[in-house]
């Protein structure tokens, strides 16, 4: 009985002209039903989609000097900025491992028609050894345009940048996120990662 009813149903629903039914799997788990409504002009799944995101972060770094009377002095000096592009899954959040830091990109709004687009970007410091433990920053959120590249990736036009701070006020990440139209035709290094 139990077979006659699933068949039914995978019979129904196969003959339905409104739904497909399509079977979506993520590292070998099972991950349910996808349901593509055919007025859907994207033929890609949504696993394939791809954005680009430019993110560029410089740290700053506390350095103790010592004078030759045996004084000490702290401060803060900004390290080199690691610029690095992510190729992000647009529909779903990513985790980014960037040294010591980890970046997880969360999709906010993404208007198909207008591609605008919008993701918040959530900032966590890694402690440890092997980076167990984790202090979160703070998020950004940016806004902009997406535009499909030559190779079928899309690519984010608008900016986003914040400066986090600790606890007593002193900068210790800068970061910036997206790219305006004009900075493209400078060329951006892209990771093959």
């Amino acid at each position: 009985m139990c077979r006659f009813v699933s068949s039914s149903i995978l019979a129904l629903a196969l003959s339905s002209p409104v739904f497909a039914v399509t079977s979506q799997t993520d590292l070998g788990v099972a991950g349910g039903s996808l349901y593509n409504s055919p007025e859907d002009s994207n033929t890609e799944t949504a696993t394939t989609q791809r954005v680009r995101i430019p993110l560029t972060l410089k740290t700053w770094n506390d350095v103790e000097t010592r004078a030759t009377d045996g004084s000490s002095r702290k401060s803060r000096i900004a390290g080199k900025a690691v610029a690095q592009v992510l190729r992000a899954r647009i529909e779903r959040a990513n985790d980014f491992y960037l040294g010591d830091w980890r970046v997880q990109t969360t999709p906010v709004r993404w208007l198909k028609r207008s591609n605008q687009y919008q993701v918040r970007l959530e900032v966590f410091r890694r402690h440890g050894d092997a980076g167990q433990l984790e202090e979160s920053l703070g998020s950004v959120t940016l806004t902009g345009v997406l535009d499909k590249q030559d190779d079928g990736l899309f690519m984010v036009h608008g900016t986003a940048r914040r400066i986090f701070r600790d606890k007593s006020g002193e900068p210790v990440l800068d970061m910036e996120a997206g790219m305006h139209p004009q900075d493209e035709e400078r060329g951006t290094a892209i990771s093959r990662r």
